[in-house]
């Protein structure tokens, strides 16, 4: 990650949506699949990477998590983390994703970055020190855009269909982009790297983690004022596992 993929500059803003719970989208649509593949958390070292707000986090330790560190790169979400919500001594630290420097190797039987995967430069250094502070068949799992986001964008007309055309065209291109900021309402605002599934699923396979199970819940979430629900897909959820030496 790098400043401007950073939360930072509408930590405040960001916080109020997501509180303590999640925003509508999250609690509706991504939140579900992702514990349903998290399953019983009770007796785990958990590491949640690009944690925000750290709502998650303290919903892991509620949930029964023996312990839960958490990182993200914006001072100002992890101060709000620590003081604005139950103190859980869920363990917090101001880092990039990439940036693994307070994490023990060998040790998490989870790690997770939820809906934050594609603000990464380095995805292949990431998993690789996911790999390293993994236990052996400890769990990676991660959520990111569904492939077919344009076309439901496309169907509730959520976008221009000449927009949602050129960016299904442009799938398999691995590129930064600047994209829609929910949080400060202006286009064009938060860069974000579009990378096509297989960029995802071969470097985890490179790094020694092997997908083992996929979810991918149907679209129920609110953008821009307006409701929408719908069976494409929006979102997708997938779980890895560390197998044997590389």
């Amino acid at each position: 990650m790098d400043s401007d993929t950073s939360f930072e500059r509408f930590a405040k803003q960001y916080d109020e949506d997501m509180g303590d719970t999640g925003s509508y989208n999250h609690q509706h649509t991504i939140d579900p699949p992702l514990f349903d593949l998290i399953g019983d958390q009770k007796g785990l070292a958990i590491c949640d990477i690009a944690c925000g707000n750290g709502y998650i986090a303290r919903k892991l330790m509620r949930e029964g998590a023996k312990e839960v560190w958490a990182s993200d790169i914006s001072p100002e979400l992890i101060k709000l983390s620590k003081e604005k919500y139950e103190n859980l001594n869920v363990k917090f630290f101001v880092q990039e994703a990439e940036d693994f420097t307070n994490f023990p190797e060998n040790y998490f039987d989870l790690v997770i970055i939820h809906m934050a995967i594609w603000y990464v430069e380095d995805v292949d250094k990431f998993l690789s020190n996911v790999r390293k502070i993994l236990k052996m068949n400890g769990r990676f799992i991660y959520s990111i855009d569904h492939p077919m986001k344009w076309s439901l964008y496309k169907a509730i007309e959520a976008v221009p269909q000449e927009k949602a055309d050129d960016e299904n065209e442009k799938y398999l291109e691995a590129r930064k982009v600047k994209t829609f900021n929910h949080w400060l309402s202006k286009q064009d605002d938060l860069s974000v790297y579009y990378r096509p599934m297989e960029y995802y699923m071969n470097l985890c396979g490179k790094n020694g983690l092997l997908t083992k199970s996929i979810r991918e819940p149907s679209s129920d979430m609110i953008r821009q004022g307006k409701h929408y629900k719908s069976g494409i897909p929006m979102k997708m959820v997938i779980e890895t596992i560390k197998v044997g030496e590389l």
